[in-house]
């Protein structure tokens, strides 16, 4: 009997630290979209990577219109679909310019409902824009295999309400630095 309750014990223990270290740690604390976009561009050396359009939520300036949003993130004609910028809290977006496929932009929800589904999947359609951009460049045209390239190995990930994608040829460098900055900011 003794040995039973030692075993249900020592169980309960291993179930409990099993559960425990599965759990995918979520943000506590928000980083500011543009603030991580800063921090990455300037750490990579990334400036003239991104010699177009930049928008930003936290600049008047800068924001995105809705017919802008339309334009990058559906391709479709602007009264087919809007996209819900409301579903946004903040963002940032840094993009190549015309010849270039080099893009980031980075997207914080208000929570972790559907909003990041949305904003994932606008995302993905961005994506596809890009690629479809690039797959009628003639060989003849400067650095055009190098883009393409780039263009088809455009991602999205998430992490908590954080919606971020990249296309750009040191892709993994930046994601790495922004789930550096994810981490950091959790101690």
């Amino acid at each position: 009997m003794k040995k039973i309750i030692v075993y249900l014990m020592l169980l309960s223990c291993i179930s409990f630290l099993y559960f425990c270290s599965c759990e995918k740690k979520e943000p506590p604390i928000s980083p500011v979209p543009d603030e991580i976009m800063q921090k990455v561009i300037s750490e990579l050396e990334l400036n003239n990577d991104f010699s177009g359009d930049t928008y930003r939520s936290d600049s008047e300036s800068q924001k995105l219109s809705e017919e802008r949003a339309n334009e990058l993130y559906t391709g479709q004609e602007k009264d087919k679909q809007i996209i819900d910028l409301a579903k946004i809290e903040k963002y940032s977006i840094k993009l190549g310019s015309d010849n270039s496929a080099n893009e980031i932009g980075i997207f914080r929800t208000y929570d972790k409902s559907s909003s990041v589904k949305y904003i994932e999947d606008m995302v993905k359609n961005r994506l596809l824009a890009v690629q479809q951009k690039f797959i009628n460049y003639v060989p003849e045209q400067t650095d055009t295999h190098s883009q393409i390239n780039t263009a088809n190995s455009g991602e999205v990930r998430t992490y908590g309400q954080y919606i971020y994608y990249i296309i750009h040829p040191y892709k993994d460098r930046i994601f790495e630095k922004i789930e550096n900055i994810f981490r950091d900011e959790n101690g």
